[in-house]
């Protein structure tokens, strides 16, 4: 909670002016619901993108992504499995990582004060990225999160924090999405309109 709130507190904001030109991702447009996750995480540190399956999460981050990359803003795009990082790779044809492999797990390197640590990105060795996206952060237990927060330079580097809340909690320790959409601390940007509905309705 307290890295939340001083990220938070800090003043990352990007200079993009344009936010219109990602508007359109694969020849649809944008809702104002989807549009919102890039003005967001343009103007603030952290960000939270909700919303059940075919509410068009992926199409909010894809914008996110082209904003990103069409601006040399660092980025990485990771999620707490393997399979769903192999996922978040197909739909945005980048390179995705679970979060274990993002911080380098198993590559511990000694610290300043002769810790170790099983993570190769660490409180003392921070990851270098201007934005870190989390798909399918329901997933993702507290353990793993506060790792991934420790690693995090929160003098220059965002974090976008995706996920459906109406899904089981992870199998670790924790329900970390619901705290962070209930902490009043980020702001939440909640889809709601439904685009893919299963076969039968």
């Amino acid at each position: 909670r307290s890295k939340l709130t001083k990220m938070m507190n800090g003043r990352n904001a990007w200079e993009i002016v344009d936010l219109d030109m990602y508007k359109c991702v694969n020849g649809m447009e944008l809702t104002d619901e989807q549009s919102n996750t890039l003005k967001t995480i343009n103007e603030s540190n952290v960000g939270v993108l909700v919303g059940a399956g075919g509410t068009g999460k992926s199409a909010s981050m894809m914008s996110v992504v082209k904003a990103c990359e069409n601006n040399k803003i660092k980025y990485h795009l990771c999620s707490p499995t393997g399979k769903a990082s192999k996922v978040m790779s197909n739909y945005t044809g980048r390179t995705a990582k679970t979060i274990h492999r993002l911080l380098e797990y198993g590559e511990p390197r000694t610290l300043e004060s002769d810790r170790t640590t099983h993570f190769g990105y660490n409180e003392d060795h921070k990851l270098f990225s201007n934005l870190i996206i989390i798909d399918e952060a329901g997933m993702c237990d507290v353990d793993l999160m506060y790792n991934l927060l420790l690693a995090i330079n929160e003098r220059f580097t965002k974090l976008l924090i995706v996920g459906d809340d109406g899904q089981l909690p992870s199998v670790g320790a924790g329900n970390v999405l619901h705290d962070l959409i209930h902490s009043k601390i980020v702001p939440v940007n909640r889809l709601t309109k439904v685009f893919r509905y299963a076969e039968g309705g």
